[in-house]
Formats: C-alpha cells, structure tokens, sequence
C-alpha cells in the first residue's frame, strides 16, 4: 500500500455489531496512516453487560490504540502493512517488522477486510492547502493477501513488549434520569 498525501489511508478488520453478527465485535485497525510517516494501529472491541432493568444486554466500547512513526515517508513508495492474531495476542507490522504487540481480550470471530479513506481536513489546513490539492491524490493498493495460520513455522524474533488489554468490567449505575 502507498499512502496518499492528506488522506486517512484505512486498511482494517471489522466484526459490526448486528443480528448477523453476535459477540464478539471489534475493529482491529491494521493501519491508519498519516502522512507522511504516521501509522496508528487500534484495536476498539465491545463489551456487553446486562442491564439494570433487565431489558437486555449493553455495550460498551473500548480502544486501545499506539502510534508508531516511520523513519520514511509512506507515500513515496509502496510498504506492507500487516496483522497477526490468535486467541492470545494480536502483532502489528510494517514492513514485516513487528512494531506492536497486544493481548487479545475478545476478537475470536470471522471478519470483513475493509480499506478506505477520508480526507484529513486538518492536515490540508496545516498546510495551508485546499480540496484543488486533493486533485490526483489516491492510496494506492497493490495487493491483500488474508492466510489462516495452521501453524508457528518458527519462533518469531525480535517482538516488542507485550501490551496488556484487559477487559474492563462496566460498573452498573442507577439511572439518573426519571422517564415517568
């Protein structure tokens, strides 16, 4: 993939929420890229809890997301962006580096592949720029490949620290609000 300048360049995993689709659900955000060296690697996944009154489940959802900045600009060229996961952690890598590395609190279920953009408004601001500089700006994708690990051929190496990601456990409130 090769980022496009001013644009969020979104290569990402979504389980939504729907009847389709019971728990888990999560976002697992392979790369949100910044250009020009900005990649933000999130993970946002939904806890559910009974409500007080019985009428069903809530939700509740939780990120947990880490920047990493490259050490070359991302729209010059193309870079592999990747994600690892299994029922205990889930790795993040550029380039086939692992650059993040966090336990997996809930996301044990099929998911959608998804790569979009959205102009950063901001970013153009910054830079003085306006939507005529957007003209001919794209991501560029090359190829997505998806593999179902059978098995660890080898030991991976060079792994950063393990992120720790517990589920957090809602406290139930009493309305503060009166319907009647």
């Amino acid at each position: 993939m090769r980022y496009g300048r001013y644009l969020n360049n979104a290569f990402w995993l979504f389980r939504p929420p729907s009847r389709a689709n019971p728990a888990p659900n999560f976002e697992i955000d392979i790369n949100e890229g910044h250009t020009p060296r900005e990649v933000a690697m999130c993970l946002h996944f939904f806890v559910e809890y009974a409500r007080e009154t019985g009428s069903g489940p809530d939700r509740v959802m939780y990120s947990r997301g880490k920047r990493w900045h490259a050490p070359v600009d991302l729209d010059r060229d193309y870079h592999l962006y990747a994600v690892e996961w299994d029922a205990e952690e889930i790795v993040w890598y550029t380039d086939g580096k692992p650059v993040r590395r966090l336990q997996n609190p809930n996301c044990h279920a099929p998911v959608d592949i998804r790569l979009s953009t959205v102009i950063q408004q901001r970013a153009l601001e910054r830079d003085a720029g306006d939507l005529n500089t957007m003209d001919g700006v794209r991501m560029s994708v090359d190829w997505v490949r998806v593999y179902r690990k059978v098995r660890d051929l080898r030991e991976p190496t060079g792994l950063p620290e393990l992120e720790a990601c517990p589920v957090p456990r809602p406290e139930l409130r009493s309305s503060q609000v009166s319907l009647t």
